[in-house]
């Protein structure tokens, strides 16, 4: 029914009317837009301060592509959570190093670590979340990477949650814990 009041002839039409209003909006209010990269990808005319988050995309193309537009970039397509493979997997996290491609370029602003419920939910949460989330923040937060160390901080880290009640998983397989 609104298409057909406002003249439009398909969805495309309704999703431009949307983002244009939903973005002036934001600019009105003064606060800054966050955009999945699908905004982006679908050359939707948006101001060129909206963040674009980089979900599904990869660092190379998508990141470098959405920053060559002067668009900022959050990134987070290598830090789903809820991927969880066999035995240790807090690696596959720690070794998306977005700053191999992206530098010391501005526009970057860092990235997320995401959970979706499909198969996490209150009982899981927190041991799907950690130590994964930890590994995640020390490639945001640190400028030195080093996989062995990071081992060990994870291990004592995990530690360190237990004892405050925090239900973590072994970062690396079995492991004692000394409190």
């Amino acid at each position: 029914m609104f298409m057909l009041r406002n003249n439009m002839t398909d969805v495309i039409e309704l999703e431009n009317f949307y983002f244009a209003n939903i973005f002036n909006i934001t600019r009105n209010l003064k606060t800054v837009a966050i955009a999945w990269e699908e905004v982006f990808d679908e050359n939707i005319p948006f101001d060129p301060n909206v963040v674009i988050q980089v979900w599904k995309g990869d660092l190379n193309s998508t990141v470098s592509k959405v920053m060559k537009r002067g668009h900022p970039v959050i990134f987070s397509s290598c830090w789903y959570l809820n991927y969880i493979k066999y035995g240790t997997d807090w690696p596959n996290f720690y070794r998306c190093d977005p700053t191999s491609v992206v530098g010391e370029n501005r526009l970057f602003l860092g990235g997320e670590a995401c959970v979706w419920g499909e198969f996490v939910d209150e009982t899981n949460l927190l041991q799907v979340s950690w130590p994964r989330a930890s590994a995640v923040a020390e490639v945001l937060w640190s400028n030195v990477l080093n996989e062995t160390e990071a081992k060990h901080r994870l291990e004592e880290h995990v530690c360190r949650m237990k004892r405050r009640g925090i239900p973590a998983q072994p970062a690396s397989g079995p492991n004692y814990c000394h409190y």
